[in-house]
Parts: structure tokens; sequence; C-alpha cells
């Protein structure tokens, strides 16, 4: 299984000087691949949400033919995504699961479930933090917006990173 296959197949663009490293290993890749013998019983995976960035060699049948596109949650399963991240948590009285998960699932529009999953573990964070660490501490609705924030935060970072790249 490759992840982020854009860091090791980047596109290849024409270039004065010389090969890149990243060619370099996006060819020894293919070379794996196609081989001189089968691999037969072998199923290669690669993950990317960065397609464009991908050498189209090795999306070829015979390499990496087979292409499935999971598309990012729908409020539902945003829905399902938060109440397994909250099901264990002690949450302070104020505050419902379903009241968390209702609050937040409109609130994360375009995020990954892992973003999410990032989200419930920032607040179960700073929860720990502002309470100094002592145990049976509760989480609260401020701990998750703070999360919330701290994640849209990094995926505009990000955004901004990738499109100056």
């Amino acid at each position: 299984f490759f992840d982020q296959l854009e860091a090791i197949a980047t596109r290849r663009v024409a270039s004065d000087i010389g090969v890149r490293a990243e060619e370099r290993v996006g060819s020894q890749l293919l070379s794996e691949l196609d081989g001189i013998e089968p691999l037969s019983g072998i199923i290669v995976i690669g993950a990317t949400n960065r397609l464009d960035l991908v050498d189209t060699a090795i999306l070829r049948p015979g390499r990496l033919g087979v292409h499935l596109y999971i598309p990012l949650p729908d409020e539902a399963t945003r829905r399902e995504i938060f109440q397994i991240n909250l099901q264990n948590l002690s949450l302070d009285g104020s505050l419902t699961r379903e009241k968390a998960v209702k609050e937040l699932a409109p609130l994360t529009e375009g995020f990954s479930g892992a973003e999410i999953e990032v989200i419930c573990q920032e607040a179960k964070l700073l929860s720990l933090k502002l309470g100094n660490f002592q145990s049976g501490l509760s989480l609260k609705r401020e701990h998750l917006l703070q999360a919330l924030e701290k994640v849209q935060t990094s995926r505009v970072v990000y955004s901004e990173k990738a499109a100056t790249a």
C-alpha cells in the first residue's frame, strides 16, 4: 500500500537541470511494477488526494489500472464519524453527544474523516491540557469548537502552501 502516491510517483516535467530524485524513485517504481517476472498473487494499492500530481504512466492498465474515487463524507456520514469518535467520552453536563454531532456535522462540510477524527482528538487533548492533565475530566462544547478552529486554520495554511507550490 502506497499512501500519498504523489510523493513517490510525481508527474514528470521537462527540465534542463537533470533528473530529480522524485523522478528516479518514480522510474524505479514503474520498473518494479513492470518487472521481468510476472507478479502473481500480489496486489499493489496506491492512495492520493492529489491525483493531478501523480505521473500518468503509473495509472495506466497493468500498473495501477483500476481507479476508485472515494468522495468526502456527506453530512450524514460526518455525523456517524463524530458519533464513533465521541462515543466513549465523558461530556460536560450541558453537552450531549447528539447536540455536539448536530452542531459539528454541518460546520465540517468538505472535511475528510481523518480531519474529523483530528478534531475529536484535539478536543480531548485540549480538555486534558486545560484541566492540568487530571483524570475524569469532561469534554466541553468549547473544546470541540476550539479544536474545529485549529483544524480549519491548518487546512487554510495547507491550502495556501499547496497553491504556491
